[in-house]
């Protein structure tokens, strides 16, 4: 498919903001721009959603963990720090064409927030019945039957 054609049918999609008409009238040269500009617009936005994910899972495990209190609350304050997010998203940029398995991390770090969740539910202690303190109250209780008086 050419380049133009592409160009146009992402207009009519409304992804870019150039109009059929002016593509159709555009050099080589422009529309290669045009290209160029989608493309790191297309990078520019799964950097951002691949960080606020990474900032989500994150959040996810440490509150498994038992690290933090309220998992929720951590990821709203990391999600709202606009420095940690544009240094998460450099980084995010720099790594992405050498790992191309972010969604397995992901995925990763949602199962070992799991197997920890359901570690640490296994390791709580069950609260067992005292048989003999129940018997022992239930001794002391007065008799329900009428006294033959």
């Amino acid at each position: 498919m050419e380049l133009r054609s592409k160009l146009v049918e992402l207009s009519e999609l409304k992804a870019i903001k150039q109009k059929k008409k002016f593509l159709e009238g555009c050099s080589e040269e422009a529309l290669k721009t045009i290209w160029d500009e989608y493309e790191r617009k297309q990078l520019e936005d799964v950097n951002k959603k691949l960080t606020e994910v990474i900032l989500e899972k994150f959040s996810h495990l440490m509150g498994e963990l038992n690290f933090i209190r309220d998992k929720y609350k951590l990821s709203k304050d990391l999600q709202d720090n606009d420095l940690l997010k544009d240094d998460m998203k450099k980084i995010v940029g720099y790594v992405t064409p050498y790992l191309p398995f972010v969604g397995i991390v992901s995925g990763g770090i949602t199962v070992a927030g799991h197997v920890v969740e359901n570690n640490t539910q296994e390791s709580k202690p069950k609260p067992q019945k005292d048989t003999r303190q129940q018997t022992e109250l239930l001794q002391d209780q007065p008799s329900k039957e009428k006294d033959p008086q």
